[in-house]
């Protein structure tokens, strides 16, 4: 005969038992969506002291790149930290673009450039402020002084994500 003290264990055990197997399969489903969904990083370049640079792109051998979007910006510096630059990058909110958006007068829109790098492991852009071509005629002057901290000049912002490879890359289409 079965003391109550063993129907008891052996239901304790039971359960101990249930929630062992439910903790490994949330872990497993939790590993399985690591592995499947994208990881974002971030492609910037601030031109302070030179014409151009390079921008790394990289993943891991099982991921490929996936560029969102890709933004240059005349970045602007002074004590209040906002931008201040001949052309703000930040929409206002008076023509069709939101306020806090890009403002599409002023900024230029290189998704496309960096896009050449989706469906890689790695791959370098170069940021060139020669051959930025801003809006409406404008110029970002590159008059940045580094031992004061003030001035201006062209800066990248871009994100992409490494995406496991084969699936399908999703990118910022900007309006028309």
């Amino acid at each position: 005969m079965i003391s109550t003290f063993e129907i008891v264990f052996i239901v304790v055990l039971l359960i101990l038992i249930g929630i062992a197997i439910w903790w490994l399969v949330i872990a497993h489903r939790y590993k399985g969506d690591l592995a499947t969904f994208s990881y974002s990083r971030g492609a910037n370049v601030d031109l302070k002291t030179r014409d151009k640079a390079n921008v790394n792109m990289t993943c891991d051998s099982d991921r490929e790149i996936c560029v969102w979007r890709a933004t240059a910006i005349c970045s602007g510096s002074d004590s209040n930290n906002y931008e201040s630059s001949p052309l703000e990058p930040i929409a206002s909110g008076t023509t069709e673009d939101k306020y806090s958006s890009f403002d599409t007068n002023t900024t230029i829109d290189l998704t496309h450039d960096l896009a050449a790098g989706n469906g890689k492991e790695n791959y370098t852009y170069t940021f060139d402020s020669n051959k930025l071509v801003w809006p409406h005629g404008k110029k970002c002057p590159s008059n940045y002084n580094s031992s004061t901290g003030t001035g201006t000049r062209p800066q990248l912002i871009a994100t992409y994500s490494c995406i496991p490879k084969g699936t399908k890359c999703n990118m910022y289409t900007p309006k028309v």
